[in-house]
């Protein structure tokens, strides 16, 4: 038998799950095949990975895997399940631009792209998903 603990980490998986694929669809991301699974990382909510195949024989394409932490989601709030499955989809929205910066003859360190990237998320974050229902 579940405890309450579980049946609400459950519900909250599946939460994260909804708005993850709702923001991808929202935004238009669908040129991805993506994977929404848990990770075992304390000191992270979520993360978002992504890759492109180069191998075409391979089938080419790209691959996006966003992981929630088993550790956060069991206690996080709606609002904040929320919050976190829109700034992980921003995180892919912005993938190339972070790829980018990493492959070219212009070398930009990465923690200036990231400082980039998380302050376009957060404008994003305050401005955007207020509007989203």
């Amino acid at each position: 038998m579940k405890t309450k603990y579980q049946i609400h980490k459950d519900k909250n998986i599946e939460l994260f799950k909804k708005y993850v694929k709702f923001y991808i669809e929202y935004f238009g991301l669908i040129g991805y095949e993506l994977d929404i699974e848990s990770q075992i990382k304390p000191d992270v909510r979520a993360s978002c990975y992504w890759h492109e195949l180069k191998d075409h024989n391979e089938g080419g394409g790209q691959i996006a895997t966003i992981s929630y932490s088993e550790s956060w989601i069991g206690y996080e709030t709606k609002e904040g399940i929320k919050k976190t499955a829109f700034h992980e989809v921003m995180e892919l929205f912005l993938a190339k631009l972070r790829d980018f910066s990493k492959n070219t003859k212009f070398i930009i360190p990465d923690f200036i792209v990231d400082d980039e990237v998380h302050r376009i998320i957060r404008i994003m974050e305050n401005k955007i998903l207020p509007l989203i229902k």
